[in-house]
């Protein structure tokens, strides 16, 4: 399967629309429902679209373009107690930078402009942590 979910923080209100789709065919394109997912150049430059949808009011469409090298994190890797299973393996990176484009809620569009806003992703792979049948 392939998640996605996109999402606003407004205050302490959270929008979030959710999607999946089966992994194959098409396991090369980044797209799940209304959300899209375009590496531009790797590692530097990635876009984020949010098309409008019927579960929420929201959309956007933004350029994120990397101002630092990504930070990887330590690689997590555990298994259950008293076992042989392999309950977490998960490797993650951190990236900083800036972002342009546009962001619209409830028909209200908020232009973003590279040089006022920041930026940051993440990027994980690998087993989650309480996913599947308890060990």
């Amino acid at each position: 399967m392939l998640d996605g979910y996109a999402g606003l923080s407004r205050g302490p209100e959270q929008v979030t629309v959710r999607a999946s789709r089966r992994l194959f065919p098409g396991f090369d394109d980044a797209t799940v429902g209304p959300i899209r997912y375009e590496v531009l150049e790797p590692m530097k430059k990635v876009r984020f679209a949010l098309d409008p949808n019927p579960c929420q009011p929201l959309a956007f469409d933004w350029v994120y373009e990397a101002a630092l090298p990504p930070a990887t994190e330590e690689r997590t890797h555990q298994r259950v107690p008293l076992g042989y299973r392999v309950s977490a393996d998960l490797v993650r990176y951190h990236q900083m930078g800036t972002a342009s484009g546009w962001v619209e809620i409830d028909g209200v569009r908020e232009e973003i402009d590279p040089d006022q806003w920041v930026s940051t992703r993440d990027h994980s792979w690998g087993v989650r942590y309480d996913v599947g049948t308890p060990g």
